[in-house]
C-alpha cells in the first residue's frame, strides 16, 4: 500500500465514509482509500476475490493497483471508517465505493405460471 499525505477537504462528494465499502471498478485503475480519522486504520481489501491486508495512516490516502480485465469487484472491511474510490488511468474518471457489504445471493423456489404474459 502506497500512502501519501492527504487533504481531508479534497475528498469526492459522491464517496461514502464507512468501515464497509463495496463497488465494481474498472481494471487497471487505482484504488484509493482515504483515512479522515485521527487513528491508524487496518483494512482487508478484496480485489476480484484476492484479499490483502492494508494499513492507512490518519490523514492520508493509500493506493492499490486494480488488476484484471473489465470490471473488478471490490470490497473493503476496515476497523474504522474510510472513503474509497477508483481513479482510471490519467484521471479520466473517478468511481466511488459505496457503503455496505456484498451479500451472497440465496436461491429461491420459483413457481412458473404459464398464464402470465
Amino acid at each position: 500500500l502506497h500512502s501519501t499525505t492527504g487533504d481531508a477537504s479534497a475528498t469526492s462528494g459522491g464517496a461514502a465514509q464507512d468501515s464497509a465499502l463495496t463497488g465494481v471498478v474498472p481494471a487497471e485503475s487505482t484504488l484509493q482509500l482515504t483515512n479522515l480519522g485521527a487513528n491508524r486504520t487496518k483494512a482487508t481489501v478484496s480485489l476480484g476475490g484476492a484479499e490483502q491486508d492494508v494499513v492507512v495512516e490518519p490523514g492520508t490516502t493509500g493506493t492499490l493497483p486494480v488488476p484484471g480485465e473489465g470490471a473488478v469487484a471490490v470490497s473493503v472491511a476496515a476497523d474504522q471508517p474510510l472513503v474509497g474510490a477508483a481513479v482510471t488511468k490519467k484521471g479520466a474518471a473517478v468511481v466511488p465505493l459505496g457503503a455496505g457489504t456484498v451479500v451472497e445471493a440465496k436461491p429461491l423456489t420459483a413457481k412458473l405460471d404459464p398464464t402470465l404474459r
